[in-house]
């Protein structure tokens, strides 16, 4: 791994996401998915710029984009049975690489795999909205519940089984 500091360009990506090190130098030129080979098998992440990939990760580019779009890979990888990419007697769940790069994928035309793309990043999109929608919905309830529950302090208790 190349020296980080605070005051690089480039983040770095751990198997969790980035961990706040920066880097100079990108891994290499973007786009690309991250796939954690242990632990995290099953998550890929899609990254549309510069990142540095830790080295508990492996990373996919295309190499023919007139063949492959990376977000119609990103798709498969997502929607893929990680278990039969696992490693047998792992505690970890590690990724058998040789499983896993030997797979096969049917390839529509890349016309029909970048309409497959955008239509998937849409849904992307708009569940990430819906999320943050919930999530602020979430703490409105728990602000709420702070003002009609105040901390009250009672001689009288009760417990459940007595209700």
């Amino acid at each position: 791994e190349p020296r980080t500091s605070s005051t690089g360009r480039i983040p770095v990506i751990n198997i969790s996401g980035e961990d706040g090190r920066r880097v100079e130098k990108a891994i290499s030129a973007s786009p690309l998915i991250a796939i954690g080979s242990a632990g995290t098998i099953g998550k890929p992440r899609y990254f549309d710029r510069p990142v540095w990939i830790t080295s508990t990760q492996i990373y996919l580019q295309v190499k023919d984009k007139k063949e492959l779009d990376l977000r119609f890979l990103f798709a498969v990888l997502e929607n893929l049975e990680w278990n039969n990419f696992k490693e047998p007697y792992t505690t970890r769940g590690a990724l058998n690489r040789h499983k896993f790069f030997n797979h096969e994928i049917a390839l529509p035309p890349l016309s029909e795999q970048r309409k497959i793309a955008d239509q998937y990043f849409e849904y992307l999109a708009e569940i990430e909205r819906e999320e943050r929608i919930l999530s602020g919905l979430k703490q409105f309830k728990n602000s709420c519940l702070e003002v009609m529950f105040p901390h009250i302090e009672s001689k009288k208790k009760v417990t459940f089984d007595r209700l």
